[in-house]
């Protein structure tokens, strides 16, 4: 990952810069290369999501440094529970507990917004939106990663003890775990209406709570998945194409930014949203991606 994370950072820097001119292209693609000239080293020390925030190099880095900030905490605990399973369980189980109540009390004595709100605006300000406290520190959003880490653990010692469910419960479970998740995502959208009353404690309760959905989804999927199977379901997981896509999730997410923008900077005429374009983005974004992994 790091190969292509720097090459990006350097294709931004040197090289899209020269690529195209338009009206917006000296505030958004020379800007951005400007940006990661400066300040490339926080992304290098994956610091970027608490050092010179505001000037990080390629919008979306900072996702990438929340993950190795807790790779190295996971490393710590991984490496406890393997020298002595009931302190790592231990150690696991109040990291994951702060990674609950920290967003929950933070959220509840500064009175912030229980979610991170994108009205249409901000797209022509996709930086500052980043800058919204309660989004971009890793402390805000540890537990999703724990809580996988968590159920890796569980899924070892039910293996051990030969524990598997019915199909059914697997399905079940997997179509009320699914629904509740999908419940509390389209609740935020209540956030959105005008002149609504602040709830403090609604709030800081949606925000421990969202950032979980799909962990424990996930969670679910893997614990099921690894001691009783999923049926028909089994033929999706197994299927190449799907490994394949998974994979290039991220990179596509990292060099997304770069496209959107050099794309917006060219403008000089209206552009209208049909197959064809999105088509083409998407081949464009796909191309960056592969180029940055040979």
């Amino acid at each position: 990952m790091l190969p292509a994370y720097c090459a990006m950072m350097a294709i931004t820097a040197h090289i899209i810069p020269h690529l195209g001119d338009g009206p917006l292209w000296p505030i958004k693609s020379w800007g951005e290369a400007e940006i990661c000239k400066n300040y490339w080293w926080t992304n290098l020390l994956f610091i970027s999501n608490f050092v010179e925030v505001d000037h990080q190099c390629l919008i979306m880095g900072w996702y990438l440094s929340c993950d190795i900030q807790f790779f190295v905490i996971g490393v710590i605990v991984v490496y406890v529970y393997t020298k002595n399973p009931k302190y790592g369980i231990a150690l696991l189980g109040t990291i994951i507990g702060l990674s609950i109540s920290v967003p929950f009390i933070i959220t509840l004595l500064t009175g912030r917004d229980g979610m991170d709100k994108f009205p249409s605006t901000h797209l022509l300000l996709i930086r500052q939106v980043l800058l919204l406290k309660s989004y971009r520190p890793s402390y805000m959003r540890a537990s999703p990663f724990f809580i996988g880490l968590a159920s890796s653990f569980l899924v070892e010692k039910l293996k051990e003890k030969k524990v598997k469910f019915s199909q059914t419960v697997v399905h079940g479970g997997t179509f009320a775990i699914l629904s509740f998740a999908l419940w509390v995502q389209f609740y935020g959208v209540v956030f959105y209406a005008r002149n609504r009353p602040y709830y403090p404690l609604e709030h800081a309760l949606y925000s421990t709570i969202y950032h979980c959905t799909t962990a424990v989804v996930s969670a679910w999927v893997v614990i099921s998945y690894f001691t009783s199977g999923y049926g028909l379901l089994e033929h999706l997981f197994h299927s190449r194409f799907i490994a394949i896509m998974g994979k290039l999730a991220y990179p596509i997410l990292l060099v997304n930014i770069t496209v959107m923008l050099t794309s917006q900077s060219s403008l000089r005429l209206p552009v209208y949203l049909s197959p064809k374009y999105a088509v083409g983005k998407t081949l464009i974004l796909y191309g960056y991606k592969l180029t940055c992994t040979q």
